[in-house]
Order: structure tokens, then sequence, then C-alpha cells
């Protein structure tokens, strides 16, 4: 009986010393691209992977996205002002190749992501959204703005498509008569 308290009074103390552990925090870079205006995550930042259904484990300093859609080219070029509206979370963009990835939150945890879900999907479009999951705390912070070509100092000529009388007044041309 003496050995037994001796354990536990032991191993106790030990067990709750681990609940005060911090979780780790993950920061990940964003960037405004002007010319769309619109928050690009950075490459790095994990998104993790789908959740179908309702998990019966959420786990302690895990974060949540929404992924409210995945497509090709320009497509989100316009969103829905009715989408805007829906979600006072916020939305980013995940540039990947080709396509763009639409994100919602991060979330700190799964009731909060589950509820915004549900009003996303009631916005016409956006009923395949779905949650993600990854296994640590996310912060996002949105500092940095993307230059566009004005900013960075580039002018464009104006070029015209023809030629009056076979000259013009362009030197550098490389045209060929």
């Amino acid at each position: 009986m003496y050995q037994l308290r001796k354990i536990l009074f032991v191993v106790t103390p030990m067990m709750v010393s681990f609940s005060w552990a911090s979780t780790p925090e993950l920061t990940c870079n964003s960037i405004k691209n002007d010319l769309e205006n619109r928050w690009y995550l950075s490459q790095d930042c994990p998104i993790g992977k789908g959740v179908w259904g309702d998990p019966r484990v959420h786990l302690s300093g895990a974060s949540y996205w929404i992924q409210c859609g995945f497509v090709e080219g320009r497509a989100f070029r316009t969103l829905p002002k009715q989408f805007i509206q829906t979600t006072n979370a916020s939305i980013w963009f995940k540039q990947e190749d080709r396509s763009k990835r639409c994100l919602i939150g991060p979330f700190d945890n799964f009731k909060a992501a589950k509820s915004e879900l549900l009003a996303v999907k009631q916005v016409r479009g956006l009923n395949d959204a779905f949650i993600r999951s990854v296994d640590v705390a996310i912060r996002v912070t949105s500092n940095k703005h993307a230059t566009s070509q004005k900013q960075q100092g580039k002018s464009r000529r104006k070029v015209t498509p023809y030629m009056i009388a076979g000259q013009h007044g362009r030197n550098d041309c490389q045209c060929y008569f």
C-alpha cells in the first residue's frame, strides 16, 4: 500500500505538468495582391487534410480551415457579395500551380468551423465546402503587399499596330519590311 501511494505521489504531479504545457503555434504570412484585391497565404502555410463527418476526437491546439473552392484560372476574381456578407471570418486564397484554393479561417476549434461551414453551404455554388484540419495552432499575419507593375515603375509604351507610309517614329522597331 505504501508503494502505491508513493507511485501516485510521483505520477500525479507529472500528469498535471503536461497539461500546463503550451501548445505550439505556427505563424503563416500572407500577401495582398493589389490587382485582385485578394489576400494570399504563403506556400508554406499548412492547410491540413479534409475532415469528413463529425469526428469524435477534436485535438486541442489544432486549427481548422473551411475550403470554399478550388478553381483554375480567374474564377474567383469576383466573390459574390452574399458570400462575403455570410462569413465573419477571414477569406484567403492559396496559389497551387495554376489553381487557387479558397479558404476561410483559421478556426481554433471544430465547433466554430462547423457552425461557419453550415452558413457557407447556404450560399449558392458553395455547397461542396468542407472542413480541413491541421494539428497545430495557426495564426495568419497580413502585412505585406504584392507589387503591381505600376508600383514597380514599369511604364508601357503605346504601340501602333500599323505603319504610316512605311515609316513610324519608333527607332527601336524590329519591323521587317
